[in-house]
């Protein structure tokens, strides 16, 4: 699949054109029901995930809608995202489940006959599973097995650090939530040849 955006030059100088940033990511909130403004209809691709009470995260990438930039990528956890008691006792918890992501890769940003800059991409979707380990005596979140890699801090009940997708070229920032009954992440990142955002929803190891 290929996204096609065409962005209006400004002209600096009779030598000197620029445009608006082709790649752009950040943390957002999207509604109850996992949704983002600020993308073109029918050229991007996300999701969301969540428990049965409605704790988790959402994410989408794609063409945006504003003519200052190509491709963005958003992440944010679903409104009122619980994940129960802070967890106050040291030593290693084992949290099991998924991760989900998409991006646009491959970005290019050239000049149209008429003078215009063409951004142009490929999308990337997917997931899978995923086992991160917790200690929250040393205050670490890191991956155990799966395709997430996870470079992450913990700090109370907030989680940071980064994150990448084996096979995907940006190390992307993270930001979450981590407690007695799951952890959601979220995830977003860019370079000037690609965008890619997700998260996920993970619950200790019995």
């Amino acid at each position: 699949m290929k996204y096609v955006l065409v962005l209006p030059l400004l002209t600096i100088s009779a030598c000197t054109i620029t445009t608006g940033d082709a790649t752009e990511s950040r943390f957002a909130t999207p509604t109850a029901s996992g949704n983002f403004s600020g993308f073109e209809a029918g050229q991007s691709n996300g999701g969301s995930d969540a428990d049965g009470a409605g704790n988790g995260y959402a994410y989408r990438a794609g063409a945006a809608s504003s003519s200052n930039t190509g491709f963005l990528a958003v992440a944010g956890m679903l409104p009122g995202t619980d994940v129960g008691a802070e967890v106050t006792t040291g030593g290693s918890v084992d949290y099991s489940g998924t991760y989900e992501y998409a991006g646009v890769t491959n970005i290019q940003r050239n000049n149209n006959v008429i003078g215009d800059v063409v951004a142009t991409g490929t999308a990337i979707t997917g997931g899978g599973a995923t086992t991160l380990r917790a200690d929250f005596g040393a205050g670490t979140l890191r991956d155990v097995s799966g395709g997430l890699e996870v470079n992450g801090t913990i700090s109370g009940a907030d989680i940071g650090g980064t994150a990448r997708v084996n096979g995907t070229a940006t190390t992307t920032t993270l930001d979450g939530l981590i407690g007695t009954n799951l952890g959601v992440g979220v995830f977003h990142g860019s370079t000037s040849s690609e965008v890619i955002s997700g998260g996920f929803l993970v619950v200790p190891v019995p």
